[in-house]
């Protein structure tokens, strides 16, 4: 990370919150300068929604949950957002701009370094065993969920052959003077899945707050992360784990489909809250169109289409289903992604009645009351093809399409090629694991 510290993150006891320059969050923070110390500090310190709850929008860009014309995409002069739209995933692909997913997940990773090394100072009594283990359980959660969203965006697809491959820093510690080296993409995994499990018995089953952690929530991201490792027993196991505490849906029904965002803040499918970053050109704009071919996929009682979806005075259509109440898209753990993962787990493994049921759960709740019939496997030729469709249809702008992308390489051809078409241009992304790896920012380089 850099070590010159031209804009800085603030950490004071009397705030007790993150601070960063307008200009540019560095992603190494200045943690010398007041140094919170008691446990409610620190977990102030882990609370700060706006810099600890911030995951991944690049990987948004770059998947097929949207599209521009070429008009509009080359009107723009964001050179990050301009080639990230294009798949031009090359080293200079950032120009002048700084990488925000780097410095934003990296500084979370800081923060809980700094919180687990406080506490390491910090003795444990009767008295504060319960807060002290809830700030660490927390701390490790955070980091894990980081490295999570690190992976998803800057590393290759996991795999026995990628395992060795050199990844991204691995960092363990709050010094912010020590250069960490970039670790096998294997140990970073091993980590994450070493964090969860120690968090596990130190967090309740559920949060008082959904900004933070708790044993569903840890249960929710090791299945996801196995998830995107093909790791499908792994990832059952984790998800049964999960929806024994948290497995309630909203009913789509009660829901008012003329709100410019129908899904308020504070749904209850949260199983833990984070939202993406913004860029104009995307999270507010009528030009991020949505594919007809998608829209029309929706049946008339499915009451997403409605909800998810609406239709500009110039005939497109845009997305308002965020689950955020606001432009930001909801990127963090939900019971609907949960039952998603269940069910294509299910399915994967052999268990097709099983995965119908967890899927039929959910479509319940998105259709007009009185109105959905059951999905059975032996309605299609490919019910996990309908499964993981269904996945689609779900989860769009939710931070999951790259991850999907990369781990169905190789296996589902049906979602290639990834094509980006500008008029009689058209740009065809190429199928190998590489392709999918955004660059690392080249001042990680030069400022070691």
């Amino acid at each position: 990370m850099q070590t010159n510290k031209t804009n800085i993150l603030i950490v004071t006891i009397i705030s007790i919150c993150l601070m960063a320059c307008q200009d540019f969050l560095d992603s190494k923070p200045r943690l010398d300068l007041e140094v919170p110390e008691s446990l409610d500090e620190l977990l102030a310190l882990l609370s700060a929604e706006q810099r600890m709850n911030q995951g991944a929008l690049i990987d948004i860009i770059a998947s097929d949950d949207f599209y521009h014309t070429r008009e509009f995409i080359e009107s723009q002069d964001n050179p990050l957002y301009f080639n990230a739209y294009k798949r031009l995933l090359t080293p200079d692909m950032y120009a002048d701009a700084i990488q925000p997913e780097w410095t934003t997940l990296y500084t979370q990773i800081y923060t809980a370094n700094f919180c687990l090394q406080q506490l390491e100072l910090t003795t444990r009594t009767a008295e504060n065993g319960s807060d002290w283990d809830f700030v660490k359980g927390f701390a490790l959660f955070t980091r894990a969920y980081a490295y999570s969203e690190l992976l998803k965006v800057f590393a290759a697809k996991p795999s026995p052959q990628t395992e060795s491959q050199i990844s991204i820093p691995l960092v363990l510690k709050a010094d912010i003077n020590t250069i960490e080296e970039f670790a096998p993409l294997g140990k970073v995994y091993s980590q994450i899945f070493m964090d969860l499990e120690e968090a596990t018995p130190l967090l309740p089953d559920t949060p008082g707050i959904r900004t933070r952690g708790s044993k569903s929530a840890v249960h929710a991201l090791a299945a996801r992360v196995y998830l995107s490792m093909n790791e499908f027993t792994k990832a059952l196991k984790h998800i049964d784990e999960s929806l024994k505490i948290d497995n309630t849906l909203m009913d789509f029904n009660t829901l008012n489909p003329a709100l410019n965002f129908p899904i308020g803040l504070g749904s209850p499918e949260y199983v833990y809250y984070k939202f993406s970053g913004t860029y104009s050109q995307l999270n507010s704009n009528p030009e991020a169109r949505i594919d007809t071919l998608l829209y029309q996929s929706y049946e008339e009682n499915d009451l997403r289409k409605t909800v998810y979806f609406f239709i500009n005075p110039a005939g497109n259509i845009n997305f308002k289903g965020q689950f955020t109440g606001r432009s930001n898209y909801f990127t963090g753990l939900s019971v609907s992604e949960s039952l998603l993962i269940k069910a294509e787990c299910e399915a994967r493994l052999g268990n097709m009645e099983t995965a119908f049921e967890t899927l039929n759960t959910l479509l319940e709740s998105r259709y007009m009351s009185g109105t959905f019939e059951p999905f059975d496997p032996s309605d299609f030729e490919d019910p996990l093809g309908f499964i993981l469709w269904e996945r689609r249809k779900e989860l769009l702008f939710r931070g999951l399409r790259w991850s999907d992308l990369k781990r169905y390489l190789g296996d589902r051809e049906e979602f290639f090629p990834l094509k980006r078409v500008l008029d009689n241009q058209i740009i065809e992304m190429e199928r190998s694991p590489e392709a999918f790896v955004f660059p690392i920012p080249q001042e990680e380089f030069t400022n070691r």
